[in-house]
């Protein structure tokens, strides 16, 4: 809705449905199914914090723990912590797979 966005809808209602909708969003209104909005709500959400985003970057370059350690001047056993965060955050099983999915939503730039 901050994006302008009036209303959202399946395509595969009834068609009086459909033109009840845009009626009512012609007439100003908002239209958003219920079923339709609750599962975006309910969608799993991932943020990490800028250093996990820079430790991310890292692993994108092949960098061992203790690489990653020493480029961003911290102990080995952080970057171990940090990368135990990450896996929970984004419901990864190993360093490939948070990659995977940091760049796929879209946590991280890679150069």
């Amino acid at each position: 809705m901050s994006l302008g966005v009036r209303g959202i809808l399946r395509k595969t209602l009834p068609t009086e449905t459909l033109l009840r909708c845009l009626t009512r969003v012609m007439d100003g209104e908002l239209w958003f199914e219920k079923a339709l909005t609750d599962s975006i709500m309910s969608a799993r959400r991932y943020s990490l914090t800028r250093r996990e985003g820079q430790l991310v970057s890292l692993l994108s370059q092949g960098l061992k723990n203790k690489e990653i350690a020493t480029a961003l001047n911290i102990s080995e056993g952080t970057v171990k912590n940090h990368l135990t965060n990450i896996f929970t955050k984004l419901g990864a099983v190993d360093r490939a797979q948070a990659l995977t999915i940091a760049v796929k939503r879209q946590l991280v730039q890679l150069d």
